[in-house]
Parts: structure tokens; C-alpha cells; sequence
């Protein structure tokens, strides 16, 4: 199990997914980029939804099961 980044700021973790997107134009899977970072679902779905809110971003759901 991979254990939290307390580290990261909610602003510097929004700040890394723009830069990427910067970077790369697309993230594949953000969860993907949580585990890279070490950082809770639940702290990058906020910080996710704090850029689409904001309109820096458009989300596309992938549905897992």
C-alpha cells in the first residue's frame, strides 16, 4: 500500500496536473498520477474537480468495475 503524500498541497497538486497537461496535452488516468505522487483518490478527485469547476480542465470518466 502506498502511503499518503501529507506533503503536497491541494494548490501544488492542481499546479503538477497543469503542468503535465501542459506537457503532455492528456493524462491518461489520473489514478495513475495519484500513485506516481503518493496521494489519496480522494485528494486528487478534489483537486480534479477543483479544475473543472474552475474551468481549467474537461474530465472524461473511465467506469471501472
Amino acid at each position: 500500500m502506498v502511503e499518503a503524500n501529507a506533503t503536497l498541497t491541494e494548490e501544488q497538486l492542481q499546479q503538477h496536473v497543469l503542468t503535465q497537461l501542459k506537457d503532455s496535452e492528456a493524462i491518461a488516468d489520473s489514478a495513475d498520477l495519484g500513485e506516481q505522487l503518493k496521494v489519496t483518490a480522494a485528494k486528487m478527485d478534489a483537486a480534479l474537480k477543483s479544475l473543472l469547476v474552475d474551468e481549467y480542465i474537461v474530465l472524461e470518466v473511465i467506469e471501472r468495475r
